[in-house]
């Protein structure tokens, strides 16, 4: 097509073309891109913004936990609410066997338990803050159902 054209047109079209090769080449390829990349710096800026807000309420935690006093609800307490949690507190019964403030010891029988109550049970003790240490379980089958189980532990604080 270029060669059906004259000399001069060729000249201009040379000329047209490097003129507008370049606007063209900006328009489509160079403002997307610095549009994007205005884009990642705003995102960047607000991502920073929260970052610095997330550390100023984290110093801000940690103030406040150091000036609050911690207040830690009894074992028994504890006990007896994962025992209302499970579900079981009808069959179950808790004797309390240290009562010193640094350390206490709470014997935990429960009767006629599934698997599920069971595991549920034993996970949720564990899982007690401050942490608790079950120093004997012992794990049988029911006398009235073998399909339950009878539960014994002693958990301990501190």
């Amino acid at each position: 097509m270029i060669e059906r054209l004259n000399p001069r047109e060729r000249k201009l079209a040379l000329l047209a073309l490097l003129i507008l090769g370049p606007l063209v080449l900006f328009r489509g390829v160079l403002f997307p891109l610095l549009d994007l990349k205005g884009t990642y710096h705003a995102q960047e800026t607000r991502l920073r913004g929260n970052i610095k807000q997330v550390q100023l309420l984290g110093q801000e935690l940690r103030q406040l936990q150091r000036t609050t006093p911690r207040t830690t609800t009894p074992l028994n307490v504890q006990v007896a609410r994962i025992l209302r949690q499970t579900e079981v507190t009808g069959r179950a019964s808790s004797t309390s066997q240290g009562a010193e403030e640094s350390a206490q010891r709470i014997l935990i029988q429960v009767d006629q338990l599934t698997l599920y109550e069971t595991t549920s049970l034993i996970y949720q003790l564990e899982h007690i803050r401050p942490t608790v240490h079950i120093s004997t379980l012992d794990l049988q089958k029911s006398f009235q159902d073998t399909n339950r189980l009878k539960l014994n532990l002693v958990v301990s604080s501190k």
